[in-house]
């Protein structure tokens, strides 16, 4: 009799809390008067549970064939727009690119981009334009990639003489390239490697690891979780941590720069 009464009051408990959900949804969602054609989507899920699975590009595919190459979906609190075919691409990637430049950021490529202050993620405007444009002429012109062809060439070599060194054992690809490309990056930007080199690609390897979708980038309503605080917290250590190495990278290097400058003052009064 006691099992039969605690049944029903969790079966009681749960379509309350059903009802609940779809009354809270449909009053932060009735603004969407006319939205995209999709799948129907449970309240406070979306279509999380109908896009679950290795191959939810195949699912993608055949809510495509239903719904037409313009779809509208939810992953739990957040809408997305789904396009699927050449002519919407276009439409979005090119038209109409203005409206749709704006990325969505998790909360860690948020946090680790200075709040949309760097050209990747940065928000579309004047700033980012200027960075654009800085980028464009002064570090990815034909001139200026031309000129660091010769620390390619000694970093791939450095690079091949490794792999070599390690044959018949086991390579951590992934860290090796990190380490090759973060010297190349380096050497084009202050001239040397950085000392810090092992601590950087720790960070970025953490970078990695909590650069995913964090529970809360799809349910905002659940950021007061202990495990999303905690994901938090990491997030911003490893943001001081990878910041004071470029600051260090930063100094060392005007300090250089300071000394060539006495150092050509000194001799031309010689």
């Amino acid at each position: 009799m006691e099992q039969q009464i605690l049944s029903v009051s969790v079966l009681f408990s749960f379509v309350l809390f059903l009802f609940v959900l779809l009354k809270v949804s449909k009053k932060l969602y009735k603004h969407d008067s006319n939205p995209p054609p999709g799948p129907w989507k449970l309240p406070f899920f979306g279509n999380i549970l109908q896009l679950a699975g290795d191959a939810s590009h195949h699912r993608f595919a055949e809510l495509a064939r239903t719904y037409g190459p313009v779809m509208g979906i939810k992953l739990g609190e957040i809408p997305f727009l789904v396009v699927s075919s050449p002519e919407a691409a276009k439409e979005v990637m090119k038209i109409q690119d203005p409206i749709f430049a704006e990325r969505a950021l998790v909360f860690a490529n948020y946090v680790l981009n200075y709040n949309r202050n760097v050209m990747v993620f940065g928000s579309y405007g004047y700033q980012w334009r200027q960075l654009r444009k800085f980028c464009t002429l002064a570090l990815l012109s034909a001139k200026r990639v031309q000129s660091f062809q010769s620390v390619r060439k000694e970093e791939m070599a450095d690079f091949v003489n490794f792999l070599r060194s390690k044959e018949g054992s086991s390579v951590n690809l992934t860290h090796t390239i990190f380490a090759f490309t973060n010297s190349i990056i380096a050497r084009n930007a202050v001239g040397h490697k950085t000392k810090n080199q092992e601590t950087l690609l720790t960070c970025i390897d953490g970078i990695i690891y909590t650069g995913g979708v964090n529970i809360a980038d799809v349910f905002p309503s659940l950021k007061w979780l202990p495990s999303v605080k905690r994901e938090k917290s990491r997030v911003m250590k490893l943001h001081y941590e990878t910041d004071k190495i470029l600051e260090d990278i930063l100094q060392e290097h005007k300090a250089s720069l300071i000394s060539i400058s006495y150092l050509k003052i000194r001799c031309n009064r010689l």
